[in-house]
């Protein structure tokens, strides 16, 4: 099976498409010449709903980070490899033997534009390659020549005469030459001068208020790397550039966004970047001409940190605002559960930092997306939602919780505690109340129960001291004797004299009326009546 970082250096070396182009071809009527349709989608194939998980994943993160992509969108990634690089394997080479139009009639390009891969890009791409291929191959031809002709008769003399000097200024030359053929500049007229280059009054109209001085090292954040580049002009209008291949780009500029025109040199990240952005992305992407603004954004690394939706998730629950938890779920339905991966998160989902910070609002929306459907949450100490917010003291989302799954109240944790024992280990008198009216099979079994080191909810209620949590409980049904594994009764627990005297005060008083209660029963079936009839004789 391949790694991560394999699966999404193939993605992204497949996937040659932008994501607004990808979503406007998922909406032409040319996308749905090829695929297999979906059940109950309206005639929807399997390609367009995997090429919306593509533009989600291509919107949610445009700079192609790999730290940033969730597993989720990883084994769709693996999914778009296989499907791509099966269909590539099978079609390539009978599409190379046609032209466009007849590429663009077949079902394969339509199937394969729907995950994402336009072959004809690719195959453009490719045709380029080859160009820049035989146009070195001619280069080096050319150099050995001309160093055979050199190093015979009286240029080898000139050589020994002028020494270093020739080999320094042939090097500089061979370094610029290169520069040009990798990267885009400004063309020059025939004086030398560049066609953009404008005359001292017009420079003076045109020099923005902001922005990098000519000739300083400029780096921003491109792609997979950070390169550097020299600023060669910044101009407050409309700016023009010509790459080798004379295509003309133009970027518009103002004083309070110009216009800068960086010299990459040879880095490697912008030539890497270079081949697959004019592909994938909008031209102006591809060249080394952008705004002030982007160029200071991105080189800003503060400012370049885009906060993950998870995170914006959490800090929504955080700031109880309902709308904005809802308005960024239906954008990602897939951070429903969203549990916490940190070291101190026990993998609580949405619903248990809810219920733990009390927030009701926040706890319906998420019960009506279906957060506990068909169970409730467990982080990875199996608590609930209901348990946190029961040990919390929050009696509103303890009532929501219970009318939603009554069934919750009895489910334990890893150390066999249930929501009962939680909201009496926290002295929480009206939440014991509402757990004890909703609990199926009603509240004296309830109170019975113990975990897994037999200490019982008034075990718990006892070492806290509660007084009034003690009275819940005996008067439910708690068992006073009851001993845990260490063989000690809740009296022992007791936090307090007073809460220890309070106890056995109560099992007194329970303890009479119980024997009350025993000897009516008693009495009732003592006492027997006997019927005589009027007629009888024994009167």
């Amino acid at each position: 099976m391949k790694g991560k970082d394999q699966v999404i250096q193939e993605f992204n070396e497949l996937v040659n498409m932008s994501a607004s182009e990808l979503e406007k071809w998922l909406k032409s009527d040319d996308s749905n010449s090829a695929g297999w349709p979906k059940e109950d989608e309206n005639g929807e194939t399997v390609g367009h709903d995997s090429g919306r998980k593509i533009v989600d994943i291509l919107k949610e993160n445009p700079e192609k980070e790999a730290e940033k992509y969730t597993d989720e969108q990883v084994e769709h990634m693996r999914k778009v490899v296989s499907y791509c690089k099966r269909h590539l394997a099978q079609e390539t080479k009978s599409n190379n033997e046609k032209s466009a139009e007849e590429v663009k009639k077949t079902k394969s390009y339509a199937s394969l534009k729907n995950w994402g891969h336009d072959f004809l890009k690719a195959r453009g791409k490719q045709d380029d390659e080859k160009e820049e291929e035989e146009e070195d191959d001619d280069k080096q031809t050319g150099d050995k020549r001309k160093t055979t002709q050199n190093q015979s008769g009286p240029n080898k003399k000139r050589e020994t005469a002028k020494g270093e000097s020739e080999t320094k200024d042939e090097e500089e030359e061979e370094e610029i030459s290169e520069e040009d053929a990798d990267e885009p500049k400004e063309s020059k007229a025939s004086n030398g001068k560049s066609k953009n280059e404008k005359t001292s009054n017009d420079k003076d109209n045109s020099t923005p208020k902001k922005g990098p001085k000519k000739g300083e090292t400029v780096s921003w954040k491109w792609g997979q790397g950070e390169p550097e580049g020299k600023v060669l002009d910044v101009k407050a209008e409309e700016t023009s550039i010509k790459t080798k291949k004379g295509n003309e780009v133009t970027r518009k500029g103002d004083e309070e966004d110009p216009a800068v025109v960086i010299d990459t040199g040879k880095n490697k990240a912008i030539k890497k970047n270079h081949d697959i952005s004019r592909l994938s992305f909008p031209p102006l992407a591809s060249l080394a001409i952008c705004s002030l603004r982007c160029l200071l954004d991105r080189h800003d690394k503060s400012s370049s940190i885009m906060i993950e939706p998870s995170i914006r998730v959490r800090r929504a629950i955080h700031a109880n605002d309902a709308t904005l938890l809802h308005r960024i779920l239906k954008s990602h339905p897939s951070l429903l559960l969203n549990p916490d991966s940190s070291p101190s998160g026990l993998s609580n989902s949405n619903m248990h930092l809810a219920a733990q910070l009390g927030h009701r609002e926040i706890c319906e929306v998420l019960l009506e997306l279906g957060h506990e459907d068909p169970c409730p949450a467990l982080n990875e100490s199996h608590q609930t939602a209901l348990m946190l917010a029961a040990a919390a003291g929050h009696t509103e989302v303890v009532h929501l919780l219970c009318e939603h799954d009554k069934t919750c109240i009895l489910r334990r944790d890893i150390r066999g505690r249930d929501a009962v024992m939680e909201a009496s280990l926290g002295g929480h008198d009206t939440i014991l109340q509402l757990l004890l009216t909703y609990v199926p099979g009603g509240p004296y079994d309830a109170v019975r129960r113990s975990d897994v080191e037999g200490n019982t909810a008034l075990h718990f209620a006892s070492g806290n001291g509660n007084l009034l949590v003690l009275r819940t409980l005996l008067a439910a049904g708690a068992d006073m004797h009851k001993r845990n594994i260490w063989n000690w009764t809740p009296a022992a627990y007791s936090a307090t004299v007073q809460a220890e005297v309070y106890l056995k005060g109560l099992v007194n008083e329970v303890g009479k009326r119980q024997q009350q209660k025993r000897e009516i029963e008693t009495a009732k079936k003592g006492a027997g009546l006997r019927v005589v009839d009027p007629t009888s004789d024994d009167e």
